[in-house]
């Protein structure tokens, strides 16, 4: 999923609640548990968000990204 990024865009770790997504959600407070993101950037706009359960599978996948941008 991640392959078709270019190497000039960006990705930063957030956080569900951080980004206060549970008091703009009425239903779905958490997520469902996918409370780990990731936002992938183009110049400075969002083009993508991931969301995963835990943080370990939020490093492997910006592993995964970092090596696909060698």
């Amino acid at each position: 999923k991640i392959g078709w990024l270019k190497m000039q865009d960006k990705i930063e770790r957030v956080d569900w609640y951080n980004e206060e997504l549970d008091k703009f959600y009425d239903m779905d407070k958490d997520n469902k548990g996918f409370i780990y993101g990731i936002y992938y950037y183009d110049g400075e706009n969002v083009i993508d968000v991931q969301w995963l359960k835990t943080e370990e599978e939020r490093e492997r996948q910006i592993e995964l990204y970092s090596k696909n941008q060698s």
